[in-house]
């Protein structure tokens, strides 16, 4: 089969194409009609041969027409998506090139992303348990289990915090430092979590493999932003904000991120103030008080305002924040009487809160504490990025119960006697 090139003079020498049969009988069959510049017809209809393409050739042709429409797609498409980008706040990125050819690309993960823009669909729905979560039905959770090895770890930190050591660094990881007292006190039975440690465990998430930035496309602040939130806009510093709001920008760029989380401590509780860019909400997770709760009010009428603020004044990108919705998820609650856990929460808020499709109600409850601040004290300590003072943990000797008895009782003997 080949494609001969007419010229049909009879429609004023329009070219067009007539395939051609190798055998047989008709125009294919002719020799002569093979011949360029021949003619067939009488009168004024008259066809001449100007030319013929094999198949090979024309599937060429066609294919490089097929290139070129769609490079012409592209680049509207391109100039359509900068021309919005002007409007959303989404900065563009600056288009390839296609004519010529780079040893060395520039491309970034962050410039061909997801991040910071609403799913296809729109913002997604929040998850609450239905009826059979209730509390008169027995649910089936992860349980977080920890070994004798961590239980003796953990024990041996505690013990650290009261010892003439408790004022080594346990921690320091990326200019985070954090003391066996820090470490012990916060995570010891009933104790409650300060900054330094919660500082340690957001540096902690975000040096996982998959905690960056570009790959999370969260951010993780420490405390001291969320204190300086809460304060009113005049006598909130400045330096402190813009500097952290810069760094963490380096990492990837806040508009283009899913999620920030803010962890606060206020009046002696732990909650996080989230702001959800992806699905356009501002989410506040709280294991203690709720929606309704006095406490929650105040917070939330100064984080929300001094967030919209602060974010116009150093970011300086309309991100459309008048429009987002207020959400308070369903997250599993401490106990009524309990005042000290709220930070062992926080931090398991922070490591698995990932959207309003999270369940974290049925992940731990108020059982899985105990375990949950041994999990906490062995990553954080045994972390591959943490350069502290891992060796008194793992030397550290624990003296017998049973010697201990003898020498109370010794000591006794001696007092009595005296």
């Amino acid at each position: 089969m080949r494609l001969l090139r007419v010229q049909d003079e009879s429609r004023g020498g329009e070219e067009r194409e007539m395939g051609a049969e190798g055998n047989g009988t008709g125009l294919g069959a002719s020799k002569e009609g093979e011949a360029r510049g021949r003619t067939w017809g009488s009168g004024e209809a008259e066809v001449t041969v100007v030319g013929s393409l094999s198949l090979s050739q024309k599937l060429k042709s066609m294919g490089k027409k097929s290139d070129a429409l769609y490079n012409s797609k592209l680049h509207s498409s391109m100039s359509a998506f900068k021309s919005l980008s002007k409007t959303r706040g989404y900065p563009c990125p600056s288009p390839n090139s296609f004519g010529g050819s780079s040893s060395k690309s520039d491309f970034k993960l962050s410039d061909s992303s997801t991040g910071g823009k609403v799913p296809i669909h729109g913002p997604r729905r929040a998850v609450f348990p239905s009826g059979i979560m209730s509390d008169e039905f027995d649910i089936v959770r992860v349980t977080f289990k920890v070994n004798k090895s961590k239980i003796m770890n953990y024990k041996a930190i505690c013990n650290l915090a009261m010892s003439r050591d408790s004022g080594e660094d346990a921690i320091m990881s990326g200019g985070v430092h954090c003391t066996f007292w820090s470490l012990g006190e916060s995570l010891k039975p009933g104790g409650v979590v300060n900054n330094f440690v919660m500082a340690a465990w957001c540096y902690h998430l975000y040096s996982q493999p998959c905690g960056h930035p570009d790959v999370s496309k969260c951010h993780f602040f420490f405390s001291n932003i969320g204190d300086q939130l809460l304060k009113d806009v005049d006598s909130a510093n400045e330096d402190i904000l813009r500097r952290d709001f810069t760094r963490s920008s380096k990492t990837r760029p806040l508009h283009r991120s899913d999620l920030l989380f803010f962890p606060c401590f206020y009046e002696e509780h732990w909650f996080v103030f989230v702001v959800d860019i992806k699905d356009q909400s501002f989410v506040f997770l709280d294991s203690y008080y709720v929606l309704q709760s006095e406490f929650q009010v105040e917070v939330r009428d100064r984080l929300i305002p001094n967030f919209k603020f602060w974010w116009e004044k150093l970011v300086m990108l309309d991100m459309g924040f008048e429009m987002y919705k207020l959400l308070y998820p369903f997250v599993p609650r401490q106990p009524a009487q309990n005042i000290s856990d709220s930070g062992v929460y926080v931090m398991m808020f922070l490591e698995y809160w990932k959207s309003p499709r999270s369940s974290l109600f049925t992940l731990f409850n108020e059982s899985d504490i105990p375990n949950l601040r041994i999990k906490i004290a062995n990553e954080l300590l045994f972390s591959p990025k943490n350069s502290g003072r891992k060796d008194l943990v793992i030397g550290y000797k624990f003296v017998a119960k049973k010697l201990c008895r003898y020498c109370c009782l010794f000591l006794l003997k001696m007092v009595l006697r005296c």
